[in-house]
């Protein structure tokens, strides 16, 4: 009979030579008639107590001894080694879980969601379902965050609810995501989204206020897909068509900017570098390589004769025709450099403005 402290309570393990009869609170353990010998263990452990038929002599109480120091030294290790166990799943329980809402998180979804992939009878049976909320950050906003997240929490509620044995989880913010499985038909999959996104449409009651809930989702099905973070992406696609409309978007070809070169900017293509296709289908380059090189200049320093420079006077004394200093500035003569383009939006300036700048600092010096 061991009686020991785990986690700040009481502990009692009674047992025979090949049985454990009890393991519980000191309290609820039966009553036991007869002399007992304690051996304590350490400060920390427990005790030992055994019920000998007969009184021991001294030399078996001197291997009594050495047997609680042995047993009280194998108690700490297995302890150390449950507690470390335990510490380990606690992490990576954390580290694939939200805190807020103990949903699974991206890294979860992203582990599950290839597994079905994986799985030859799951694979063609997946959807994905990204829900975001409409106006979460008018609530955030004016009623605080502590209200905000009592809004993902009743969110949270009732996507689980709908969402039945199937995976939910949230990706961040107001974005959460479905994983549904065992689809029969690909019609099965918008049905279930459409049932998901439907148990948002009743406004919450906080503190008398009803807050709208209202989202909006993108649906992505398996199907010749089956990269899992492609249909992620196909998801979000759909999402980013859907967004504010409170509606349901499934995924399509024709809406994905990456697919024939389509861009979310408009007049623009999703090609970055030149092509050396002449079809008339195919996009135009729409950013360049960023990086010109100059001209190499010969061993002498001279710049070869395919690009010359040439001042437009040959006197850095010469005057204009009314007596004025020259202030003609030098030009360069020979293949123009590739001018640096941006992405949208970008802070970079023309190359009319770029070659004006460099050549307003090549001025002839002042006569004296």
């Amino acid at each position: 009979m061991v009686g020991s402290v785990e986690n700040g309570r009481l502990r009692l393990l009674r047992g025979t030579a090949t049985d454990i009869t009890y393991d519980g609170p000191p309290v609820d353990a039966p009553t036991l008639a007869g002399p007992v010998v304690a051996m304590p263990l350490d400060g920390q452990t427990g005790t030992l107590h055994l019920r000998p038929r007969r009184g021991l002599s001294e030399r078996e109480q001197h291997m009594l001894g050495a047997f609680a120091v042995a047993l009280a030294a194998t108690i700490r290790i297995a302890t150390s080694s449950t507690q470390t166990a335990r510490l380990a799943a606690q992490r990576e329980h954390d580290a694939s879980h939200d805190a807020l809402t103990a949903l699974p998180n991206r890294r979860h979804l992203e582990r599950q969601l290839a597994a079905a992939m994986n799985d030859p009878d799951t694979r063609l049976a997946s959807a994905v379902v990204l829900v975001d909320l409409n106006r979460f950050k008018e609530v955030n906003d004016s009623l605080g965050h502590p209200a905000g997240d009592r809004v993902l929490i009743e969110v949270t509620a009732r996507l689980n609810a709908a969402a039945g044995h199937h995976l939910t989880a949230r990706l961040g913010g107001d974005e959460y995501a479905l994983l549904i499985t065992g689809l029969a038909t690909r019609a099965l999959a918008r049905h279930r989204a459409e049932q998901i996104l439907a148990t948002l449409h009743t406004p919450m009651d906080l503190d008398g206020r009803l807050i709208p809930l209202d989202a909006s989702a993108g649906l992505a099905i398996s199907g010749d897909c089956t990269i899992p973070q492609e249909l992620l992406r196909q998801a979000d696609v759909a999402l980013y068509v859907a967004k504010g409309s409170s509606c349901l978007s499934v995924y399509t070809a024709d809406q994905d900017p990456a697919d024939l070169g389509r861009s979310p900017w408009p007049g623009r293509s999703q090609q970055r570098w030149p092509t050396t296709s002449t079809s008339p289908t195919s996009p135009s380059p729409t950013w360049p390589p960023a990086e010109h090189k100059r001209p190499k200049r010969s061993p002498a320093g001279a710049i070869p004769n395919s690009a010359t420079y040439r001042p437009t006077n040959s006197s850095p004394r010469s005057t204009a025709p009314d007596g004025s200093p020259n202030s003609s500035k030098p030009s360069w003569t020979g293949p123009s450099p590739t001018p640096r383009v941006g992405p949208p939006n970008s802070t970079c300036p023309s190359p009319s403005v770029s070659a004006r700048a460099a050549c307003s600092t090549r001025t002839s010096p002042t006569p004296s």
